[in-house]
């Protein structure tokens, strides 16, 4: 059975294809903030960050709570909703930067591997994600607004897996340190 379950091609998208992205042309510098469109994604924390910065901000998830977009709004945020996710990459991979801002602590953060991964500097809480890049060593420095302090990590995409199959190659000798493989 395990040769069985072993031999069959395993499909793994736990990393980017920058060659998956929609090319945009934005224009004009802006910064950009993703996750569900709720307060609980700090839309309005990055909203402040974006106005420290000199930036116009866009948020892009889906609307879950269309009274806290409307207020995103009135702060001058631009609302895309949901994307699809070529389009949405296309835009991460155009901004000045990435704008992780969530009022509570997330384990993951795969948005801010993806930024990463696209040569995109992220400004975010030094929290779940965030703080296990620092921790890896990556170049970052403080940054204070309206009281709460934020991790500025430049673009430095070259810890990140290069590939699909590095990225099983991972998971293959995780699993074997594991002894399930």
């Amino acid at each position: 059975r395990r040769d069985r379950l072993f031999s069959r091609k395993v499909l793994i998208r736990d990393f980017v294809d920058s060659h998956a992205a929609q090319p945009f042309r934005p224009g004009r510098p802006f910064a950009i903030s993703i996750g569900r469109v709720c307060a609980s994604k700090g839309h309005h924390r990055a909203a402040d960050l974006a106005r420290l910065l000199g930036l116009p901000l866009r948020v892009i998830g889906p609307i879950v709570d269309k009274k806290y977009a409307r207020h995103l709004r009135s702060l001058g945020c631009k609302v895309l909703g949901a994307l699809p996710r070529p389009k949405a990459l296309g835009l991460l991979q155009a901004a000045q930067a990435l704008l992780w801002t969530p009022m509570e602590d997330e384990p993951s953060g795969r948005v801010v591997v993806e930024a990463l991964r696209l040569g995109v500097e992220v400004i975010g809480r030094a929290v779940g994600i965030v703080s296990d890049v620092i921790r890896s060593g990556s170049p970052h420095r403080q940054l204070r607004s309206n009281g709460d302090y934020f991790v500025r990590i430049d673009r430095e995409p070259s810890f990140l897996p290069e590939s699909q199959s590095t990225v099983a190659d991972s998971y293959w000798k995780l699993f074997r340190a594991l002894g399930i493989a």
